[in-house]
């Protein structure tokens, strides 16, 4: 059975010192909004960027999941989108991501909650030749939009 993941990119935030922290009013719809056209997924695990507005963007998500509740909200590292943090080590990050998820949890539903710049890479990386719709489309997702696909085999 192969590993269903989607990914969700986080809502709009509101800057503070050029490092966002909370979602705004339109970031807060667009994750609701999010939440109920992903609500018949039926995700198994949540992991989300530790970056606080990617963290609400999946709490508002996880209210409309049936099999989730924020305690399966897994924030980790390999999902932050720091500038300072060259492409070259994005790139392995992410690597090191999909390993963990082809070990721990291969078969399941997956949602991935995190920036721009990480599901660029994520896709660049990880989508096969017959999903290039959605490199393509990639390229102009909005915030609280997403793209769910069965790539990990």
């Amino acid at each position: 059975m192969n590993t269903t993941v989607c990914f969700l990119r986080t809502g709009t935030c509101v800057p503070n010192a050029g490092f966002s922290l909370h979602l705004n009013q339109e970031g807060i719809q667009q994750a609701q909004k999010a939440s109920e056209e992903l609500r018949e997924h039926c995700f198994e695990m949540v992991l989300c960027s530790p970056l606080p507005y990617a963290k609400m963007t999946a709490e508002i998500v996880v209210e409309k999941q049936p099999l989730l509740s924020r305690e399966n909200i897994i924030l980790t590292s390999e999902l932050i989108n720091d500038p300072k943090t060259s492409d070259t080590q994005t790139r392995q990050n992410i690597r090191s991501l999909v390993e963990r998820i082809r070990r721990q949890f291969s078969g399941k539903r997956i949602l991935l909650v995190s920036h721009g710049r990480i599901g660029k890479i994520f896709c660049s990386e990880h989508v096969g030749d017959k999903d290039e719709v959605y490199l393509e489309s990639w390229a102009n997702i909005a915030r609280g939009e997403y793209f769910c696909w069965e790539c990990l085999k």
